[in-house]
């Protein structure tokens, strides 16, 4: 990205193009500001990176709640009427039409939040995420019967039950129950920040000698 000729550090634009450029954990990038090449490189933990499927009510309070965080969050939606109105400055919302081919293009290491207007692009969604090795967290919003559900058509599909266990649904802290988007932002913030920590603790751990094994804390669920 190339921003404008009196952009400044300070502008949501540039800003937004620097959290993008630094999603990737661990690797340096490259960002054109005001005609000259910039090395970005992140110098600590590397950001959480979120990327939420779905921009109705649930997913709009779920990005409002994570850009309090230390967190790149994207937004990707098949209806560009959903993405419609003011976005807080840590998310980057994007039409994409068909969003299951845009998975192969998320940041690596993302965490993945799933929860369009339809049940069948959902599946196809999570099809898509389990296939990528470098996912972080995938979290499914749904009831435990939407989960039944899908994990039958995603074993006929190939998938084994290590990567299914892999799949988090219903989504969020088991304390928090309320079913108001909100409520249900709160608890998924909560779920990845949990897990998030564990992961680097489990990394510190590992870079001691010690395996840690995780296991994402479980979910919110809805119908």
């Amino acid at each position: 990205m190339t921003p404008d000729t009196d952009a400044t550090l300070t502008e949501p634009a540039v800003l937004r193009a620097l959290r993008a450029a630094v999603a990737t954990p661990g690797e340096a990038a490259v960002v054109r500001l005001r005609g000259e090449t910039l090395l970005v490189e992140p110098i600590g933990p590397p950001p959480l990176t979120v990327v939420i499927f779905g921009a109705g009510h649930v997913g709009r309070a779920c990005a409002t709640v994570l850009s309090t965080l230390n967190a790149a969050v994207f937004v990707v939606d098949s209806r560009p009427e959903q993405l419609q109105g003011d976005w807080p400055e840590a998310v980057t919302p994007a039409f994409i039409a068909n969003p299951a081919e845009f998975v192969a293009h998320c940041p690596p290491h993302s965490c993945y939040l799933v929860m369009t207007h339809d049940h069948g692009l959902d599946l196809d969604l999570c099809r898509e995420i389990l296939g990528r090795p470098d996912r972080r967290f995938t979290g499914l919003i749904g009831s435990a019967s939407k989960r039944r559900r899908f994990e039958k058509r995603l074993r006929a599909a190939g998938y084994d039950d290590e990567t299914l266990e892999s799949l988090t649904c219903p989504i969020g802290i088991d304390a928090i129950t309320g079913k108001h988007p909100g409520e249900i932002a709160v608890a998924v913030a909560a779920q990845l920040v949990t897990f998030a920590q564990a992961a680097m603790t489990a990394e510190a751990s590992h870079a001691s000698g010690n395996v840690t094994t995780l296991h994402a804390p479980q979910g919110h669920g809805t119908t």
